[in-house]
């Protein structure tokens, strides 16, 4: 964690300020709308007509008034506060972008979702615990056409995690929640299932090859991804491969908005460093060692020479 932070009175006043102002707007704008049915009903006497514009009217009072407050709120907590509550959580260095996301090319390599017209925020780079990460919430969609509408369809929505191992590994080994609404991954591997009955239930599992995804998902491993699934909302998929863990959570999503605060207090900084516990939660429980990597590589290459043992054998007895 890094130094304690302390934010001036100043910035929390001047937020409230702002928020207050952007309420009081919101109530004119709303104010004035509903002259429209009161102006409607004067010139026309149409009662039916009068009812229905004044329905639209009332729901877009509310959502101004409701709305309006809300974005304020999140923006100014989002310049203000945000970059200090993610300093203090992961160190000086650490970096916030409110608007930024992770590079589309990464994403694609990841794949584990279909990567089309993105929408992202609140990025983070930094390091927990020795381990390098960058996450963000993204959206994935397409614009479809149907008539004379238009609609988003998602491929995914969710966060997305990628920290970096201590020692690389070669191979691939993906574990997918049967939650996840991410599409399907793994078009390419080998599908597995691992010592857990349970677990096997829950999870879909895909690897290289099915030696290296048994040995690579180990009780050890299962026992933390279980834990991160009991304390963190949302449908998980995880991807082992070279150095870099890629987790794509469907579902879930930082904002960092401060939903729960209706006014900003002396205490913004430490429900916001609270917001961030998921990230730490994930990096610190699948901050495997390099002694756990190494035997991965071992694996690896016992199946190797396995696999062009019986080669052999079979070229063998096919000559004979």
């Amino acid at each position: 964690m890094g130094k304690k932070v302390v934010i001036d009175d100043e910035i929390i006043q001047e937020i409230n300020s702002k928020i207050k102002k952007s309420r009081i707007r919101a109530l004119i704008i709303a104010a004035v709308l509903l002259i429209i049915p009161i102006g409607l009903w004067l010139i026309t006497r149409d009662f039916m007509d009068v009812i229905m514009v004044g329905v639209m009217v009332l729901i877009v009072d509310g959502f101004l008034i409701f709305s309006l407050p809300a974005y304020t709120k999140a923006k100014l907590l989002k310049q203000k506060i945000v970059p200090l509550a993610v300093k203090q959580a992961f160190g000086s260095k650490a970096i916030y972008n409110a608007r930024g996301g992770i590079d589309s090319n990464v994403l694609k390599r990841m794949a584990l979702f279909k990567v089309y017209t993105l929408s992202q925020e609140d990025y983070i780079s930094a390091e927990f615990e020795g381990v390098k990460f960058i996450c963000a919430d993204v959206d994935s969609y397409q614009i479809v056409k149907s008539g004379d509408s238009t609609r988003k369809e998602y491929y995914f929505q969710g966060m997305v995690l990628i920290t970096d191992f201590n020692k690389p590994f070669n191979g691939e080994v993906v574990i997918k929640e049967n939650d996840y609404s991410g599409g399907r991954v793994g078009k390419s591997l080998e599908e597995f299932e691992t010592e857990s009955i349970d677990f096997n239930k829950s999870y879909k599992g895909y690897a290289t090859n099915k030696h290296l995804g048994f040995y690579v998902i180990t009780p050890q491993l299962i026992e933390r991804l279980n834990k991160i699934r009991r304390l963190i909302k949302g449908g998980f998929c995880f991807k082992f491969c070279s150095d870099k863990l890629y987790i794509a959570i469907s579902g879930a999503k930082n904002h960092l908005e401060g939903k729960n605060m209706k006014k900003i207090s002396a205490d913004v900084l430490e429900q916001l460093v609270k917001e961030l516990e998921p990230i730490k939660t994930i990096i610190g429980e699948l901050n495997l060692d390099t002694s756990y990597f190494r035997d991965v590589d071992e694996v690896i290459n016992e199946a190797k020479t396995e696999r062009k043992k019986a080669s052999r054998i079979k070229e063998e007895v096919t000559n004979n």
